[in-house]
This record gives structure tokens, C-alpha cells and sequence, in this order.
């Protein structure tokens, strides 16, 4: 099995440990879960969390394309 792995290494992107993480855990905590303890539903927390994951993620030098 080693083999493998060793010949797999060499086709990694060597900027992989550079990109950016957007942190979801974050936007569901401070958009999604509020409104499902409101009683409202998933979908229609969906605008707040699309826009509140754009943002994030601009911030982290991710282009969003609509």
C-alpha cells in the first residue's frame, strides 16, 4: 500500500495548505439556529445564510460568482 500513497503524494497541489476555510459551524450558529428556535424553518433561513456564507467568504479572498 505504501507505494501507492507515495506515488499519490507527488499529485497533491503544493498550495493546498494555503487556501482559505470558510467556517460554517459560525454562520449556522448566528443565522440558522436563532430563526429555528423562532419556529421558522430551514428554508426560510436560506437568504440569510447564502448572504451571511458570501460575505465569509469574500473576507477570506474567495470570489463569489452568482
Amino acid at each position: 500500500m505504501a507505494p501507492a500513497f507515495t506515488k499519490a503524494a507527488g499529485s497533491i497541489w503544493s498550495g493546498w495548505s494555503q487556501t482559505s476555510r470558510v467556517n460554517q459551524q459560525t454562520i449556522w450558529a448566528n443565522t440558522i439556529l436563532p430563526e429555528l428556535v423562532a419556529k421558522k424553518t430551514v428554508l426560510s433561513t436560506l437568504p440569510t445564510w447564502q448572504a451571511q456564507a458570501e460575505q465569509l467568504a469574500g473576507t477570506v479572498g474567495y470570489t463569489v460568482k452568482k
